[in-house]
């Protein structure tokens, strides 16, 4: 007895099914990543979690490259970055005055920036709006898997110690990737993280 709807998926092979498509014969393969469970398609990685995908070929592995963010697109970032923290940090401090009469500007403009990139970053996306908008990421030093929240966040904290040291501190690590081989600032080198184009 025949019933509507798509035709039942064939396992192919660990991980894969085979979907098959009416008179047609249209078949399409599913690669369920082993790590996440994302359906990978074809890909020789995962685009979720980065994990590399049990039967990729050499030449898919090849034909996937990755290329490092310019160090422009990643000062751009950062600026367009720096504009959405100083309005939000206005307007939560504006807010927070006018209801408790109490000034919390200061506070803010230490926990916001640290919440925002450890979030942004440790996210799979891997990006910040200013990311997103240049059309880069952060990934791990491979640039296939997301960094997660705690490495985000000690991405972060390594700023610190390196903002110590007032002016020549954050210029330098900021200008590293313009003769870093793997483009990297010296937070990214901290934890083993890159900025890729996405």
């Amino acid at each position: 007895m025949e019933h509507g709807g798509a035709p039942p998926a064939r396992w192919r092979g660990p991980g894969r099914l085979l979907a098959s498509g009416g008179q047609a014969s249209r078949e399409r393969a599913i690669s369920y990543c082993p790590t996440c469970g994302t359906d990978a398609g074809d890909a020789a990685f995962c685009p979720a979690c980065g994990a590399r995908q049990p039967g990729a070929d050499q030449a898919a592995i090849e034909a996937e490259t990755i290329e490092y963010a310019s160090w422009g697109s990643r000062a751009a970032a950062l600026l367009l970055d720096g504009l959405v923290l100083a309005g939000a940090g206005l307007v939560l401090g504006f807010a927070i005055a006018l209801a408790f009469g109490v000034n919390l500007l200061g506070p803010l403009s230490l926990a916001l920036p640290a919440v925002y990139f450890t979030y942004c970053h440790g996210r799979p996306q891997g990006q910040t709006i200013g990311k997103h908008v240049l059309g880069i990421t952060v990934r791990d030093i491979q640039g296939r898997r997301p960094i997660g929240y705690p490495r985000a966040f000690g991405r972060y904290l390594v700023l610190i110690p390196i903002s110590f040291v007032i002016i020549i501190g954050p210029m330098i690590d900021y200008l590293w990737p313009v003769w870093d081989r793997r483009s990297q600032c010296l937070h990214d080198k901290a934890v083993r993280s890159g900025v890729f184009r996405a």
